[in-house]
C-alpha cells in the first residue's frame, strides 16, 4: 500500500482451512514518512480493536484512510500459489527503469529476478516479503530505509513499484537500494533461508477485493496508544486513497 505525496491527487501496501474473520481499519501513517510520491510502511491498524504496525504488500489495491474491511488471518505457512493469501500470480519480469539495474540482473545467476531460467514460486516470493517485512520493522525510525524496504516489499509483486508513483521517480540510490534489498530476499527465500520471525500474519481481505493485504511481524498483543510516532496533522480535514500505496494528497 503506497500514499501519494502531498500536491497530488490521493491515491492511498481458492481452498483452504476455515479462519476466522476479523475487523480492520486503516487509522494512520508512521510519522508521514514517505517516498517516491507515497507514504511508506509500516501503517497503524485497528485490528480487531487493537491498534498495531503493519505492513502493506499490496501495489495494486485502493482503499481510503479509516475504511474498514474484514480480513482472515493466515500464516507463511499456509501460502501455496492459488492462496489462501491474495498474490498468487508469480510476476518477477523487471521493469526497472535504470539501465545500470537491468544489467545488474545477470549477477543474480540462475535465481535471478527475470531471468528465463528461474521464476520465484509464491511461496518463496512471500518468504522474502517476511524477511523484509522483518527488516522493515527493525528500521522503521530511518525513514529512509523504512521507505526503500516498503518498496523492495511492492516491487516484489509488482515490478513496476521500483518506478514509483504518479511521476515522482525514486532516486538512483534508492532504485538501486529497493533492487538488492529484494534480490538479496529473493535469493535467501530461494535457498532455503527464509524469515526468522515465525509469528509472521499475512492479513488477507474478505473479499480480496475489499482492501490491500498486510503483513504483521508480530501478533498484536498490546495497545499502541502513547508509543506511536504517528503524525495525523496532514490528514486533517483531507481525504486520502490508497492506490497501490499511501498517497499523500
Amino acid at each position: 500500500m503506497r500514499v501519494l505525496s502531498l500536491g497530488m491527487v490521493a491515491g492511498l501496501c481458492f481452498v483452504g482451512s476455515a479462519a476466522a474473520q476479523v475487523n480492520m481499519e486503516l487509522v494512520g501513517t508512521n510519522s508521514s514518512y514517505n517516498m517516491g510520491g507515497v507514504y511508506t510502511s509500516p501503517y497503524q491498524l485497528s485490528i480487531g480493536g487493537v491498534t498495531t504496525w503493519a505492513i502493506c504488500d499490496d501495489f495494486l489495491t485502493d482503499i481510503g484512510m479509516y475504511s474498514t474491511w474484514q480480513a482472515e488471518a493466515y500464516t507463511l505457512s499456509d501460502v501455496t500459489s492459488t492462496g489462501p493469501q491474495k498474490m498468487t500470480t508469480s510476476d518477477t519480469t523487471p521493469d526497472w527503469s535504470l539501465s545500470s539495474i537491468s544489467s545488474d540482473l545477470t549477477a543474480l545467476g540462475a535465481a535471478g529476478v527475470g531471468s528465463d531460467t528461474y521464476e520465484y514460486t509464491i511461496p518463496e516470493e512471500y518468504d522474502a516479503a517476511a524477511i523484509l517485512a522483518e527488516e522493515l520493522m527493525a528500521n522503521m525510525s530511518n525513514q529512509l530505509l523504512s521507505g526503500e524496504y516498503s518498496f523492495a516489499i511492492w516491487t516484489i509483486f509488482d515490478p513496476g513499484a521500483i518506478n514509483g508513483y504518479g511521476g515522482n521517480a525514486l532516486t538512483t540510490s534508492e532504485q538501486e537500494a529497493v533492487y538488492n534489498f529484494m534480490a538479496s530476499a529473493l535469493n535467501e527465500a530461494h535457498t532455503g533461508g527464509g524469515p526468522s520471525n515465525l509469528s509472521l500474519t499475512i492479513y488477507t481481505p474478505k473479499p480480496l477485493s475489499a482492501s490491500q493485504e498486510f503483513l504483521v511481524v508480530s501478533a498484536p498483543d498490546a495497545s499502541l496508544a502513547g508509543t506511536l510516532a504517528v503524525s495525523l496533522s496532514t490528514l486533517a480535514g483531507l481525504m486520502f486513497f490508497l492506490r497501490r500505496r499511501l498517497v499523500r494528497a
